[in-house]
């Protein structure tokens, strides 16, 4: 299977705001772990992930000094990209942290999704988008 993967290398916050408009964002900082819509500002972590309901668009935004390296994996064309490169990937079911998880802060009752899938790109150098359970 391949999906599209588009690059739009470092960009400010209001940029990661603009490509995670309408998607389900999830990350965890200091607070604790998050699922909902994108922070306002930069939270003080080190990824964040999004998705929309289909799981057809999965974002990857890699955190640095409030702003991101942030890519795109679709199954259909994405506009604005640097570069895109159609890539080979893997889909795998995968379990979050259950809400009574040590490593993490307790979590209000909703909040872990439970189940994800996530989507590895198959390349030299591996990366992995998660998006919403069934999705592939």
């Amino acid at each position: 299977m391949s999906w599209t993967l588009h690059g739009f290398g470092l960009q400010e916050w209001d940029e990661v705001l603009r490509l995670t408009s309408g998607l389900t964002c999830a990350w965890a900082d200091t607070a604790g772990f998050h699922v909902g819509a994108c922070p306002a500002a930069a939270p003080a972590a080190t990824h964040l992930w999004a998705w929309d309901a289909a799981g057809e668009t999965l974002v990857r935004a890699r955190l640095d000094a409030g702003r991101a390296v942030v890519g795109v994996l679709a199954k259909h064309p994405h506009g604005d990209a640097v570069w895109s490169e159609r890539v080979p990937v893997r889909c795998e079911r995968a379990r979050t942290w259950s809400p009574h998880e040590k490593r993490i802060a307790d979590q209000p009752p909703g909040v872990l999704p439970g189940a994800v899938t996530t989507v590895t790109v198959l390349t030299p150098m591996p990366v992995t988008f998660v998006g919403p359970a069934g999705s592939s």
